[in-house]
């Protein structure tokens, strides 16, 4: 019974540590009573609230659990705000930095769409396991691609305690008129020994924050490919006339590692024709050009503006500082004056 006991108060432990997100609804979660049916052949995850992997290896696959639903849990539409709510009672050390993105191609790639850098869980410097936030009202660009088949990834790097990488996944449709989208790919770091390091804060809640700086930026299409930006600097070369890869078969378990190589294509998928109802609006904001990497000056992140000089250029809010990005291959931008951009086939 004694053993018993002590094997019992480990498993409590265990299940009630750290933090996790149950709506969207989370695979295999067991804290949201609106999800569907398990697939066939799976059980909840009562652990889901442990990391994916420490510094020094690998627990889980990318997203915890690999097997996605059969149907999406839920459907979106480009441009609205959704809500992503975490457990009440895990162990929020003391915040952190949080992504959430988007995979199209099964969890190969994921570009993110929101960043919750230092404090997440928190309103600001907190030494506390308690969380004060645990609702993120974040909204869904309105230039994502369309997909039946979409991941929404919650990501995190924990600010106190063991360096651990956590991360939940749910199954999503998103409707649009848009074929592709352009951000920073998703920071894997602390899961296992070939992926970067991010040391425990000690109060500074700008460790970590050089990598972040540094993600590359890539585009990612409705039909899975995707196409790699090594740099978001402005002052790197840009690459001449690349082509979206063709999706590669999924692999959760792949440790993410910036593509120094780009292979050339196998194919050149063709993404249908995008949205340009907002065509005639194409005002970009003005100065922008002089602006890049010079503090912002009333840039916020995320939003992205079109080159005043060159369509063929764009540039995009990250971390208060606008940093300048090539426009998808053979297309140029067109501002939508909310705060972000489609992209037009240059030929039409």
């Amino acid at each position: 019974m004694h053993s018993f006991m002590i094997l019992f108060a480990l498993f409590a432990l265990a299940v009630n540590a750290h933090m996790a997100m149950f709506e969207p609804c989370t695979r295999f979660t067991s804290s949201n009573p609106k999800c569907p049916p398990l697939p066939a052949g799976q059980t909840y995850d009562y652990d889901i609230k442990t990391p994916i992997g420490t510094k020094d290896g690998i627990l889980s696959p990318i997203c915890k659990n690999s097997t996605p639903f059969p149907q999406p849990v839920e459907t979106w539409t480009a441009g609205q705000q959704i809500n992503a709510k975490f457990v009440g009672d895990g162990a929020a050390h003391g915040g952190g930095h949080c992504q959430f993105a988007l995979s199209y191609d099964g969890g190969k790639t994921f570009v993110v769409i929101h960043d919750e850098k230092r404090y997440c869980f928190f309103n600001g410097p907190s030494d506390s396991n308690q969380a004060q936030v645990l609702s993120y009202p974040i909204t869904i660009p309105s230039t994502v691609p369309a997909g039946d088949h979409v991941i929404f990834a919650w990501s995190w790097i924990n600010a106190i305690g063991n360096r651990e990488f956590y991360m939940n996944c749910a199954d999503v449709a998103i409707k649009s008129s848009s074929q592709s989208y352009s951000g920073p790919e998703m920071l894997i770091a602390n899961y296992g020994p070939n992926t970067p390091v991010i040391p425990e804060f000690k109060g500074n809640y700008e460790t970590g924050l050089d990598l972040f700086d540094s993600r590359p930026y890539i585009t990612v299409y409705s039909n899975g490919g995707q196409y790699t930006n090594n740099s978001p600097s402005a002052s790197q070369p840009e690459q001449q006339n690349p082509q979206p890869s063709q999706p590669e078969q999924s692999n959760p378990e792949r440790m993410a590692q910036e593509q120094q190589n780009p292979q050339p294509p196998q194919s050149n998928p063709q993404p249908e024709q995008p949205d340009i109802s907002n065509s005639n609006k194409n005002t970009s904001i003005s100065n922008v050009d002089n602006k890049i990497n010079t503090g912002g000056q009333g840039c916020i992140d995320g939003n992205m503006v079109c080159s005043e000089t060159d369509l063929a250029k764009f540039s995009i809010c990250d971390n208060g500082s606008w940093v300048q990005m090539a426009s998808p291959p053979g297309t140029k931008c067109i501002n939508t004056n909310d705060g972000f951009v489609s992209f037009d086939f240059i030929n039409t």
